[in-house]
């Protein structure tokens, strides 16, 4: 594991690496298996979850016995996570020990997907990216918008992502030439303690 921090108003760290390569190719291969099970992703307006022009992906929410729900779990909950966790001094750090309304999502992007601006409530956001090796997609980076600042988190294959939900953030439109589902931008979201659900 290679860790950033970068202590600002979203307080997001980065982990490089995160997964050994065997593990990271059992999760593209899962990936596969849900193809038929994913639907268009749906946003919150007004309180509910629709359809909503600020997004175009698919997606679909992974119950916890799920086997790559348990999987991602087991492997973020390592022993060298919750050390990396336990130094985080942002406030939004204090309680991912004692999670509530958890939900694990995997999202696909594909030619023409994006994700506009939005905020996913008073929560710990973690996003895990993955891609086919190699990468046969442009775009799909995050954008985290605080104040007058943008940051561009490159989408690069491993890399695992955690900042405060209430950081404004994006998903920059992807451009897949194949539009085959293997070639997508894959990943997986995790949320804890969430007050809402995106």
């Amino acid at each position: 594991m290679i860790i950033n921090r970068y202590f600002d108003a979203s307080a997001y760290f980065i982990v490089d690496e995160f997964l050994p390569r065997e593990v990271l190719e059992l999760f593209l291969k899962e990936t596969a298996t849900l193809e038929l099970q994913l639907s268009a992703g749906m946003a919150m307006q007004g309180g509910r979850r629709t359809m909503s022009e600020i997004k175009r992906n698919r997606t679909v929410n992974l119950a916890s016995d799920h086997p790559m729900s348990r999987r991602f779990r087991e492997c973020f909950w390592c022993r060298d996570m919750k050390t990396i966790i336990q130094g985080q001094t942002h406030r939004i750090y204090r309680n991912m020990f004692h999670p509530r309304n958890e939900k694990i999502q995997l999202s696909v992007y594909n030619d023409g997907d994006f994700y506009g601006p939005h905020k996913d409530g008073k929560s710990v956001t973690v996003i895990f990216f993955l891609h086919g090796d190699p990468k046969k997609f442009e775009g799909g980076d995050l954008l985290l918008r605080t104040g007058n600042h943008t940051r561009i988190i490159e989408c690069i294959n491993n890399r695992l992502l955690m900042f405060d939900g209430m950081t404004l953030h994006e998903v920059t439109p992807i451009r897949c030439s194949s539009g085959e589902y293997s070639d997508s931008r894959f990943s997986i979201q995790y949320w804890a303690n969430r007050q809402q659900v995106p």
